[in-house]
């Protein structure tokens, strides 16, 4: 278990750089997103400083869609299949917000026709294959584990997907992590605040313990809607990032 846990140490120290080589805004993107610029790692412009964000979580949470919400565009393709849409790793890269962003998506956790071990090795085989080449700290990176989960009545797979990926990562992972609630309007429904909704956690859940092992750091994402509260929730998530202490990452 121990190499695994080295390997993820690994890969929260060079994921960003992976990612150093130029490339086209999407076509889907915002207008003025780039600002007239590539995304390029050596933009003598390029001072700012990166977050790198890696999703997780079961099948059907809405990793894809928090990817999207977050990177500002429709990068990830989405589905509300009881199978995963994202079968392979992916990621996409933005600047917004006077920040690059780096988001990693990854298949889902606990999905209906696939092996969670599988889902995994998916995931450490693409920066095995990848990170090797991508040595580079010019600039200073901010790093983030998201949990993603749904609002809604919590279920023994969500319960179990919380295990899975700490039992896999080990108890380190923590330090970095953030849990990103989605399905926000279903609390605006209930006229229900996210704090309300944690309350209604059984305290013996392994969701309600890890919440209180990662100091309450959670956010909670609509997804769709109005553009200017996605942002709100966006740069909420960023900020919470920043606070965080890196060192422990």
């Amino acid at each position: 278990m121990c190499h695994y846990k080295i390997f993820f140490v690994f890969l929260l120290t060079v994921l960003p750089k992976v990612f150093c080589s130029c490339e086209e805004p999407y076509d889907d993107a915002p207008e003025n997103l780039y600002d007239g610029d590539e995304y390029c790692a050596n933009n003598p412009k390029d001072d700012l400083v990166e977050i790198q964000m890696i999703l997780f979580g079961k099948t059907g949470a809405g990793k894809s869609s928090t990817g999207n919400t977050i990177l500002g565009n429709n990068k990830f393709s989405t589905s509300s299949a009881a199978i995963s849409h994202t079968d392979d790793v992916q990621y996409g890269v933005v600047y917004r917000f006077n920040r690059r962003l780096v988001v990693i998506d990854t298949p889902g956790i606990f999905d209906t026709a696939k092996d969670s071990n599988e889902t995994f090795a998916k995931f450490e085989n693409f920066f095995r294959e990848n990170f090797i080449f991508f040595f580079n700290f010019d600039y200073p990176v901010l790093n983030a584990v998201l949990l993603v989960i749904r609002i809604g009545r919590l279920t023994a797979e969500e319960e179990e997907s919380v295990r899975i990926l700490i039992g896999r990562y080990g108890e380190q992972i923590k330090r970095c992590m953030i849990i990103v609630f989605t399905g926000k309007s279903q609390l605006d429904n209930d006229n229900m605040s996210l704090e309300e909704f944690i309350d209604t956690i059984d305290d013996n859940s392994e969701i309600k313990k890890l919440i209180q092992a990662i100091d309450n750091r959670y956010v909670a994402f609509g997804l769709k809607g109005n553009k200017s509260d996605r942002e709100a929730e966006v740069k909420r998530l960023l900020i919470m990032i920043e606070d965080m202490d890196q060192t422990q990452c």
